[in-house]
C-alpha cells in the first residue's frame, strides 16, 4: 500500500490515510499482552505496532522486506532504551523465510499472537494460502493471527491518496516531481497487488485450518483476526 522505497516519508503518510490511525489501536487492543508472550510482526515498517506493545510483552519480532524501514525502527528502539524487539529483514515469500535451513523465525507453536500488517496484499491467493498455513504452524495453540489489509473496495482511492501525499510532500521538502515513484506505485497496483472481499478471506482462512474468524472495516482498511485451532 505505502511503497518499500519510501521509509524516509512513511510515517507521515501513513497517519495522513484516514482508518490507519483507528486500525492499528485496534490491533494493539486486540493481540494478547501477557508479560511472558512472544509477538511476530509482520511488515513492521518503522515499528509502530511493536513500540506500542514492547512494554506489554516478553519479546517482539519485527520482519519487513525493507531495510530502510527497518533502520528507522531501530533509531526509535535506541532512542526509547527498548531492550526486547529484535529486527529481521526478510521477504515472506522467501524460502529462508519459510524454511531455513537454521535458525527459523516460523517454528512450531513459537508466537502467541502474529500481526501481519498491509502485506498480503501484495502476494496472489497461492503465497497467501503458503504464507498463512505456516503462520499457522508457528502459533501456539488458541494463538491469535491479525491481519490488516487493504479493503478492496477502496484500494484505488487508497492508492491515488498515497500518491497525492507523497507528491506534495516532496514538492515542499526536496523541490522536485516523484514521476517515477507515481508511475512505480500505479503499475504496481495494477499488476501486482491482490487485496481480497471478506467472503474470500474468510473461506481461505477456514480451510487453512483457523477458527472464529472476525472482521471488521475501518474507513479504508479491513482487520481481520482469527484463532489457531486445536
Amino acid at each position: 500500500m505505502i511503497s518499500i522505497y519510501n521509509a524516509k516519508y512513511y510515517d507521515k503518510i501513513a497517519l495522513s490515510i484516514p482508518g490507519y490511525t483507528e486500525i492499528i489501536d485496534r490491533i494493539i487492543q486486540i493481540v494478547d499482552k501477557k508479560s511472558y508472550y512472544t509477538v511476530l510482526d509482520i511488515g513492521t515498517g518503522t515499528g509502530r505496532i511493536p513500540l506500542k506493545l514492547a512494554d506489554k510483552v516478553f519479546k517482539i519480532v519485527a520482519v519487513d522486506i525493507s531495510q530502510e524501514m527497518l533502520d528507522k525502527l531501530d533509531e526509535k528502539i535506541h532512542k526509547k532504551h527498548i531492550d526486547n524487539i529484535q529486527i529481521m529483514k526478510r521477504n515472506i515469500t522467501d524460502w529462508q523465510f519459510l524454511w531455513p535451513n537454521n535458525k527459523p523465525i516460523l517454528s512450531d507453536c513459537a508466537f502467541n499472537s502474529i500481526i501481519c500488517s498491509f502485506t498480503l496484499h501484495h502476494v496472489n491467493t497461492k503465497w497467501k494460502t503458503i504464507v498463512l498455513e505456516k503462520l499457522r504452524e508457528s502459533l501456539a495453540l488458541n494463538g491469535l493471527l491479525i491481519i490488516a489489509d487493504v479493503d478492496i473496495r477502496k484500494a484505488w482511492k487508497i492508492k491515488k491518496l498515497v500518491n497525492h501525499i507523497y507528491w506534495e510532500l516532496i514538492k515542499k521538502r526536496e523541490n522536485r516531481y516523484p514521476l517515477c515513484f507515481i508511475l512505480r506505485q500505479t503499475l504496481s497496483y495494477l499488476f501486482f497487488e491482490h487485496p481480497l472481499p471478506e467472503e474470500s478471506w474468510i473461506r481461505l482462512l477456514t480451510q487453512i485450518g483457523y477458527g472464529n474468524v472476525k472482521f471488521e472495516t475501518f474507513n479504508n482498511f479491513i482487520l481481520i483476526w482469527t484463532m489457531r485451532k486445536i
